[in-house]
């Protein structure tokens, strides 16, 4: 029908793209109808077979999103990124057996590929967490203490960035041969209206498994790795204040006070109410000559968590602070 009517495929890419903006607003009937048009213009069109399979599973209907999932797979045995979602939907739809065996595939089969590495990632997660959605694995507020259960997994998923390789656009894309739309997504992006987390269907749990990779980094003093990979996630999601507080803690860690109260400093810019961030700005001030400012930072974050009825390590970390500078 596409043919038959002169739909180009710089016409049905200029409809996907608004099927994705429908998709990425959270306006998945919209979507749907987009993608819908577009399977009806062309049946074996992959990405718009997962772009349906990714409205159903964003609705929690399972199991259409399985059947949309596996026929975009069927038509492009390369498509990873349908493969794992086809596989966790299953899990999702009580077919654990199925989907685990599906996700085993995709490790077994597993790609050097950039662009799926991502996706890659998010099938051993879901294996480690027997067919569940994973636990979102983040930094405690002492800044110290990481729920570890995944993070080894994650991490061997090679979430490992080549620092002879810059990131480009492209990589960001959930699909490595959509390639024409991105000059008119990157001004959304320029525009603060899209992030490229968004454009490229980057989940939550899929940004929550990076940023704990970059944790266990940091936690290990393996503070370059820990910051290049932060790096790639301030670019692809960059209004999230704890990539840069961790950027942060690194940057302390090494002694390098002005840069490390700099993402501070941007961190409470983004998040101003975050105790641990204002503690740790407070401290990077005083070792960088600014002690003044530093324990008025301190005494103001000690008022804060004394107003919270808060006793953690933060609380006494301020005071042991503030009496030896005072």
């Amino acid at each position: 029908p596409a043919e038959a009517m002169g739909f180009d495929e710089d016409a049905l890419l200029s409809i996907e793209q608004m099927a994705q903006s429908y998709y990425t607003s959270g306006l998945y009937d919209k979507a749907m109808l987009a993608f819908s048009f577009l399977t009806n213009m062309d049946n074996q069109y992959t990405r718009a077979w997962r772009g349906m399979g990714a409205c159903y599973q964003a609705k929690k209907l399972y199991e259409m999103a399985s059947s949309c999932y596996q026929l975009a797979q069927t038509i492009d045995p390369e498509d990873v990124a349908s493969k794992v979602f086809w596989g966790e939907c299953l899990c999702l739809s009580e077919k654990k057996t199925e989907g685990l065996a599906v996700l085993n595939q995709v490790i077994e089969d597993s790609t050097d590929e950039p662009d799926y590495l991502p996706y890659v990632t998010r099938a051993r997660a879901i294996i480690g967490a027997d067919g569940g959605i994973p636990t979102k694995i983040i930094l405690r507020r002492e800044g110290q203490n990481l729920l570890q259960d995944k993070a080894e997994d994650l991490l061997a998923a090679g979430v490992e960035l080549d620092p002879e390789r810059e990131i480009t656009p492209e990589d960001m894309m959930k699909n490595p041969k959509l390639r024409k739309i991105i000059e008119e997504l990157s001004a959304s992006v320029s525009n603060g209206e899209l992030t490229f987390a968004q454009i490229g269907g980057f989940t939550d749990n899929e940004l929550d498994g990076a940023y704990a990779a970059a944790c266990q980094y940091i936690n290990t003093d393996q503070i370059q790795q820990g910051t290049q990979l932060l790096g790639m996630l301030i670019l692809i999601d960059p209004y999230k204040a704890r990539y840069y507080q961790l950027v942060g803690i690194g940057l302390q860690r090494l002694k390098t006070y002005p840069t490390a109260e700099y993402f501070y400093g941007l961190a409470q810019r983004l998040e101003p109410e975050n105790i641990m961030t204002q503690v740790y700005l407070g401290e990077c001030k005083i070792l960088n000559g600014k002690t003044d400012d530093g324990l008025k930072i301190l005494k103001e974050s000690l008022q804060a968590i004394e107003n919270e009825g808060d006793s953690s390590d933060l609380k006494g970390r301020a005071q042991a602070l503030i009496q030896q500078f005072s």
